[in-house]
């Protein structure tokens, strides 16, 4: 008997001892967690700031005096009338097959005050017949490209609208809505749960009230 409670209290310490180990391996963890996701939002951050200035042109074609990616982009320029002189657009170039015939430009303005003049002026392309097909958007780092990818998936919850605007990715489920700014993965994912939850609860009382007009 006294063998048996011996064995017993080894057991029970080596027990002790293992979810002490666990509980501290837990604990690393969570800080490991926490540091990811520290160095993926300062890495965002980072590669945010590095397109900031940046605005993707799609649908452009080409011909006699704009060849270039920077001979296009100053073309466009003047057709909205944005009056932004050559040498505060730094860097032009094209993306994608050079054998397309609806190419894609990435232009990068030498500040964030040529970028919003240039963007203030783009929604003159829909009164210019030529540049119907043309679309101009906000350069997205790939960090932010995948949250906006992520967050499309509010669509399928009721969100209306799903927008990029800069390094900011917000949502609304109707003009009327409150405008959410979704930051990370895990904002999308609340939004989702939120949202199928009251789909669910919703769609639970419909077949409530049924179900009471049926026995009535």
């Amino acid at each position: 008997m006294q063998f048996m409670s011996s064995q017993y209290d080894t057991i029970l310490c080596g027990v002790n001892e293992n979810k002490k180990r666990i509980e501290a391996i837990q604990r690393e963890n969570r800080s490991l967690r926490e540091e990811v996701s520290d160095l993926k939002s300062s890495l965002k951050l980072l590669n945010d700031g590095r397109v900031q200035n940046d605005c993707v042109f799609r649908g452009i074609s080409l011909c006699d005096g704009r060849k270039t990616a920077k001979e296009a982009t100053m073309y466009i320029c003047n057709k909205i009338g944005a009056n932004i002189d050559p040498s505060n657009i730094i860097q032009t170039f094209f993306v994608g097959s050079k054998h397309a015939k609806s190419k894609t430009i990435t232009v990068r303005f030498a500040n964030k005050i040529n970028k919003v003049q240039f963007m203030s002026a783009k929604s003159k392309l829909r009164e210019i017949t030529e540049m119907k097909n043309v679309f101009i958007h906000d350069c997205l780092s790939k960090e932010t490209m995948k949250l906006f990818n992520h967050a499309k998936s509010l669509k399928a919850v009721g969100f209306k609208f799903v927008l990029a605007k800069g390094n900011h990715i917000v949502v609304k489920k109707n003009e009327q809505a409150p405008t959410i700014t979704v930051k990370t993965m895990g904002d999308v994912d609340k939004l989702l749960l939120a949202s199928s939850t009251t789909t669910t609860n919703m769609t639970t009382s419909a077949f409530a009230a049924d179900g009471d007009d049926a026995v009535s």
